[in-house]
């Protein structure tokens, strides 16, 4: 419906992840205020208390030999994933010279030097504007 079309526009463009958007403004528009607050603590309370159990309990299992072995499974996976993430952000973002320039000085200018992303992030930008004046 319209509606339905009309709440997953608004979560799009407002800030925040779109689940607790759309929960917030289907509580809105279902109960008001409080609505609004209820929806969107059931979508972010069930993480945050997960979350939270393994903050506390962490420490406790963190040097058990179970526990550094399911890490040593881990890393690597999300090593993986990351660079699962960066193909496919490259495929989209690395097509021409210029694009492919920055990414390169931008890798390097933090792998080599240690140049902090705020730098590298208005290098970047301050490129962009200068490729196309």
């Amino acid at each position: 419906s319209d509606e339905f079309i009309e709440v997953i526009a608004i979560a799009e463009i407002t800030p925040g992840p779109v689940a607790i958007n759309t929960a917030t403004f289907v509580g809105y528009r279902t109960a008001g205020v409080l609505g609004a607050f209820m929806a969107t603590l059931g979508v972010v309370l069930p993480s945050f208390s997960i979350i939270l159990l393994i903050a506390l309990f962490f420490p406790r299992i963190a040097s058990h030999p179970v526990t550094q072995r399911m890490f040593y499974g881990i890393r690597p996976a999300v090593v993986a994933l990351i660079g699962s993430a960066i193909y496919k952000l490259g495929k989209n973002v690395l097509v021409n010279g210029f694009s492919y320039f920055v990414a390169l000085v931008v890798f390097l200018g933090q792998l080599l030097m240690g140049i902090p992303p705020i730098p590298m992030i208005l290098f970047a930008a301050a490129a962009g504007v200068l490729d196309h004046l």
